[in-house]
């Protein structure tokens, strides 16, 4: 069976899951969601994976987004298997319930649903880990990716448990976040004068949220909260502006270097 697997990742642990599952299952091929935000043409395949972070308890808004707007223009025809990997840190919060509404409100039955924990890279409430914690997480990780490769190759069927207030948290709270968090690059980053103007930054946005003036990058209104920006600088000029948990995470054991603009 081939597979499809949709990735959204923003400082690497996402695409490392997927890129591992693409490796085990073999026929697979990983597509990352931002490219095909503009209506990009894709052929969907037997198996169709969604693999993206938690944020904030919830998937988040560049997902969520592409599920309303781009999978009801996909051929679903082909597909006969779906399936969910997203990566947290403690708890998944409503993610998978309300994945599991988004997709079936648009006609596809989601089948199958786990999570892997990876380190939590949000510091404005967290320190970033050190290198041991890092390979901690990661080789713990692999087991599990192990065990949820063996269950999706087997298309074993295992939806998501319906948690209580998931419906609230879709209807009431999700868009109203959603919102704060759109807005919140504006309000959060500033560059100091270690900024070299490598555009790295703007390259990686996925929601091309970065822009360059006179060399500098400017923060508009359409952040996903993925901190890659922040995580990712390799001069650690991005700041917040107000105060947050020390360290930065460039993940280099993701080896993720994607960049969604030249």
């Amino acid at each position: 069976m081939n597979h499809t697997i949709l990735c959204f990742s923003g400082t690497g642990n996402s695409y490392h899951v997927a890129n591992r599952l693409r490796v085990i299952l073999e026929n697979a091929r990983v597509v990352m969601i931002p490219d095909l935000m503009d209506d990009e043409p894709i052929e969907l395949t037997e198996a169709v994976g969604l693999v993206f972070p938690t944020y904030y308890f919830l998937p988040p808004v560049t997902v969520v987004e592409f599920i309303e707007r781009v999978f009801p223009k996909l051929d679903l025809t082909p597909v006969r298997y779906f399936y969910l990997v997203t990566t947290k840190n403690l708890s998944g919060g409503w993610t998978h319930p309300i994945t599991e509404i988004l997709l079936r409100d648009r006609g596809i039955a989601l089948g199958y649903a786990s999570s892997v924990r990876f380190p939590n890279t949000y510091i404005p409430a967290f320190t970033a880990p050190n290198i041991m914690q890092i390979e901690f997480y990661y080789k713990h990780a692999e087991k599990k990716i192990l065990k949820i490769a063996r269950e999706i190759r087997k298309e074993t069927i295992r939806p998501p448990f319906r948690f209580p207030l998931t419906r609230f948290m879709l209807e009431k709270r999700m868009e109203r976040r959603f919102e704060q968090v759109k807005q919140s690059a504006r309000a959060s980053f500033r560059v100091t004068s270690a900024c070299d103007g490598c555009e790295l930054c703007f390259r990686i946005c996925p929601t091309g949220n970065i822009e360059m003036v006179y060399g500098k990058p400017i923060f508009l209104s359409d952040c996903s909260g993925c901190l890659g920006c922040y995580h990712r600088c390799p001069k650690e000029a991005i700041v917040f502006t107000r105060r947050v948990s020390s360290g930065r995470y460039p993940n280099h054991e993701a080896h993720f270097d994607k960049e969604y603009r030249e």
